[in-house]
């Protein structure tokens, strides 16, 4: 099983804070997963939009909404069925992204 997960900096306010601060916090988030078979953490400097946490054949999509933090924004949970529809929209963006973010090391 595929799982990941990719923390980017928009370098803008949104809400309490910059994405950056929040991004800087996320060890915190995801230190319980390192060694855990199946699982990579990187990090990417690409301006993104919305977060994608993809495993397999699902995803779920985390909008960015100006002023509001992530924990109230929507999220769609989104399944491969077939070849072309939304999930591959944002699995092509995951990959894009993915193959240019560099591995977390572990502290």
């Amino acid at each position: 099983m595929r799982r990941a997960r990719t923390c980017g900096s928009a370098g803008r306010r949104n809400g309490s804070g910059t994405a950056s601060n929040r991004v800087a916090g996320s060890p915190v988030c995801t230190s319980g997963h390192f060694g855990v078979h199946g699982i990579e953490i990187r990090t990417h400097g690409t301006t993104l939009y919305n977060s994608i946490y993809r495993a397999d054949d699902q995803l779920l999509a985390n909008a960015h909404v100006w002023g509001v933090n992530a924990y109230g924004a929507p999220v769609w949970h989104l399944r491969r069925n077939g070849d072309g529809g939304i999930f591959d929209t944002y699995a092509q963006s995951f990959d894009a992204v993915w193959t240019t973010a560099k591995p977390v090391p572990e502290e």
